[in-house]
């Protein structure tokens, strides 16, 4: 319900939308630049004699949704790229996003072979032997991991496609996730709200779990976990496809970056997976979350596919509180504006869309507004104390707790946690202040034991 109210209120055209009309927020003057492609694939020792840079997409010609650079295994050339294409859902080819830095196992994502045109490609085939080969020496195998149910995988199947023939990928194995549909989420979230805002306590275990948004956590948290550890522990390549390739596919490829990688569990590094996988892999926000009439041409379906990847990031944080720079705060701000914004960062549906109408230069970025000085002590962890290289939640009943911040809105709660929060930054603040004075004392110490010393060696 809540969604179709959306959809029938969303305005007619973009230029109306907040974004281009309010911008009164003091910012950072680098927010736009906060994420680098270049410096991205830099970061995972990219290219090498394995993988390779494209540029096939430069215009956004070979797929919308793509980024501007491609990287591919080095021996695939760009005619293949085109062949491949032709066989995947919008275009969206196996592309790599994720290279583990110690044993160098790659993680691509893509869309789902398209239904009713083929049942094989030889060109796919080829390149999925080329993934295997980039891949360590220890590697003899791959995994493709296919996040629908095996109902909806059978579905697509009997109308001549949507699945990949395994006689022709030599050595790789296909496990199915069972994750839900893009419908079935956004009912999932309406009855679980539902349930947290109703009256009636009898059989509530019951409803949350006929409602599923847990199980939805709990499938996400457990492919994610999976996955890491396929990558860090068997050090086997692994592609992620479910049906249209930037959905439950970005969901599960961040996420298991966010487990594996330290450095996206900072403030900044955070943002930058968020503009890697979401904007840059191009999710479609503005039609997920109905920010206007997109007027595309593909079914128009609403559902909350970064809440749930932000849920389950907040699931992490819970199990992990020193792990993460960033606070529940800051999460709950990223859901506030991805719904409706007066910010440019969550709009349209690509990086195409965002490049062709000028985004950088017409509105201000989200990032700008919360690394600016007046607001990002506001969204730091004040418990932030890294220890652990890779994390590894616990999926288990017991480790996953339904967040009352989004569920229950203007609970006490969410008041009382931000007092905990203020209070932990203050006390933080006069650790801190002890811990200089003390150092400077110290110093001091240190210089008149020297001095003394020498007065005595002197006499």
């Amino acid at each position: 319900m809540e969604a179709s109210q959306r959809r029938n209120s969303a305005p007619a055209s973009y230029e109306t939308l907040a974004p281009f009309t309010q911008q009164t927020y003091e910012c950072t003057p680098d927010g736009w630049g906060i994420y680098s492609a270049d410096d991205e694939i830099k970061a995972m020792g990219l290219p090498d004699d394995k993988f390779r840079v494209s540029d096939v997409n430069a215009t956004f010609e070979f797929s919308a949704s793509y980024p501007k650079k491609l990287i591919v295994p080095a021996d695939v050339d760009d005619e293949t790229l085109q062949e491949v294409a032709k066989f995947r859902h919008f275009n969206r080819i196996p592309l790599l996003r994720y290279i583990h830095p110690k044993t160098r196992a790659p993680l691509f994502i893509a869309g789902q072979p398209l239904v009713g045109r083929r049942n094989r490609c030889y060109e796919d085939e080829r390149l999925f032997r080329s993934i295997l080969q980039a891949s360590p020496e220890k590697a003899k195998r791959g995994r493709l991991f296919d996040l629908r149910t095996q109902d909806d995988v059978k579905d697509e199947q009997k109308r001549g496609g949507g699945s990949e023939i395994m006689d022709g990928y030599f050595n790789w194995e296909r496990l199915n996730a069972n994750m839900g549909r893009l419908d079935s989420l956004q009912d999932a979230f309406n009855k679980t709200k539902d349930v947290c805002q109703g009256v009636d306590m009898s059989n509530v275990l019951t409803k949350f779990e006929s409602a599923g948004w847990l199980t939805e956590i709990w499938n996400l948290l457990r492919t994610a976990v999976v996955i890491s550890r396929t990558l860090s522990r068997e050090e086997m390549p692994v592609v992620i496809h479910a049906t249209t390739g930037f959905d439950q596919e970005i969901q599960v490829s961040a996420l298991a970056q966010l487990l594996l990688e330290p450095r996206f569990r900072t403030m900044q590094g955070f943002q930058q997976l968020i503009e890697k996988e979401w904007l840059h892999g191009g999710h479609p926000f503005s039609t997920r979350y109905g920010h206007y009439d997109t007027q595309t041409k593909w079914p128009v379906l609403e559902s909350p596919m970064f809440t749930l990847f932000i849920d389950a990031v907040y699931q992490c944080t819970q199990q992990y509180a020193w792990e993460f720079e960033f606070n529940e705060l800051f999460l709950l701000t990223l859901l506030t504006h991805v719904k409706a914004s007066p910010f440019g960062t969550f709009l349209f549906n690509n990086a195409k869309l965002r490049e062709h109408r000028n985004l950088e230069t017409r509105t201000a970025s989200l990032w700008g507004w919360i690394n600016s000085e007046s607001e990002k002590r506001r969204f730091t962890n004040p418990v932030y104390n890294p220890s652990l290289g890779s994390l590894k939640p616990c999926f288990k009943p017991q480790g996953i707790c339904l967040w009352r911040a989004i569920f229950a809105e203007g609970a006490p709660y969410l008041a009382y946690h931000r007092e905990v929060d203020e209070l932990l930054v203050f006390l933080k603040d006069k650790h801190d202040t002890v811990a200089e004075e003390t150092a400077r004392q110290q110093d001091e110490l240190d210089q008149l034991t020297k001095e003394l010393e020498r007065l005595k060696a002197a006499a």
